[in-house]
């Protein structure tokens, strides 16, 4: 729980922060509250909304995927299982605990590890090559509102991801030099041979996925899709309701993917401060100033990172006491 506080206060602080410094970059001044005059309570609770409906496309996705291996977990579990995940990835440096605590969950509701683990690295695989796919699809129509580095630093970054991931997915053997370092480090000879066979596992249950499950990958994939749309769909719906702005919902897709994993690098709590920075740099360049898309972004990260972390934690502690209390009974 101090970790939990600790992260959650850590988050608040570097975002702020960075906003503050944005702020000053763009509009000459670092005043907060200003920003929070701009925003209406009603578009952040529609923005808010619109973003907690991806946790239950997750949901049905997960059930979706867990259903072809023969496992059948409720709706309130999957609900939980990724909500809470999100949560974890909220607060955890660049956005990397979500998917070790719902592959645990996952355990924990029966659901063999190595399988729970082959699905949160598939679902890994889709983000890193649906944003390849829609980074390279929409390049021509985005270089008419973005131009210079940040595009072609987008989609580099995209395809090298892409690549690493289903080479560590596939051939796990090709990351063995850095697990026999980090065994002589740790004093852990047996993790080398523990790595080996969960490598093994992970490469058997991935290939089991995607040749006795594809009909259900296939869906899952269009689920992505559908989630990656909510998850910008927030910060379209401000940009119309702050400045009245209408654009091609696409071409504003295709911006939003290809500068998303950079924001990830940044190693804050939900890497706080590094998407801030770059939508804000972004997408300055698609109004022709940074006054608007400062606005824009901080109350896109108020309705889609602050408030949703109340609401993890909310579940966190309302939920995971029912969940507990249903396995202990038996139910």
């Amino acid at each position: 729980m101090k970790r939990i506080v600790f992260y959650i206060l850590t988050s608040i602080l570097i975002g702020f922060a960075s906003v503050a410094l944005i702020n000053s970059l763009y509009r000459r001044k670092m005043d907060l509250v200003s920003l929070f005059s701009e925003i209406s309570p009603r578009v952040v609770v529609v923005a808010f909304s619109i973003f907690a409906a991806v946790y239950l496309v997750e949901a049905f996705r997960l059930m979706l995927v867990l259903r072809a291996e023969g496992y059948r977990i409720s709706l309130k579990d999957s609900i939980y299982n990724n909500v809470v995940g999100y949560l974890f990835s909220f607060l955890t440096p660049s956005a990397t605990g979500g998917q070790p605590f719902q592959i645990y969950h996952m355990s924990k509701l029966g659901v063999d590890s190595g399988y729970a683990t082959s699905v949160m690295a598939s679902r890994f695989l889709e983000i890193a090559f649906g944003n390849t796919l829609v980074s390279i699809l929409t390049l021509k129509v985005i270089k008419e509102w973005i131009k210079g580095y940040i595009v072609f630093a987008g989609i580099l970054v995209n395809v090298s991801i892409a690549l690493l991931t289903l080479l560590a997915t596939t051939k796990p053997q090709i990351m063995l030099p850095l697990i026999r370092l980090t065994a002589k480090l740790a004093r852990k000879p047996d993790l080398v041979d523990g790595f080996k066979k969960w490598g093994e596992s992970l490469r058997s249950s991935i290939k089991k996925m995607w040749s006795s499950h594809i009909l259900y990958m296939m869906v899952d994939i269009a689920g992505w899709f559908v989630v990656t749309a909510l998850f910008f769909a927030p910060l379209y719906y401000i940009y119309g309701s702050l400045i009245g702005w209408n654009a091609d919902f696409l071409k504003f897709f295709g911006v939003c993917v290809t500068v998303s994993t950079l924001a990830y690098f940044i190693p804050t709590p939900g890497s706080s401060g590094g998407f801030e920075a770059v939508y804000t740099s972004a997408l300055s360049q698609v109004f022709g100033g940074g006054a608007k898309a400062v606005s824009v972004v901080f109350a896109w990260r108020l309705s889609t990172y602050y408030l949703q972390i109340f609401l993890g934690l909310v579940v966190a502690a309302l939920w995971g006491r029912w969940t507990d209390v249903r396995r202990g009974s038996g139910g």
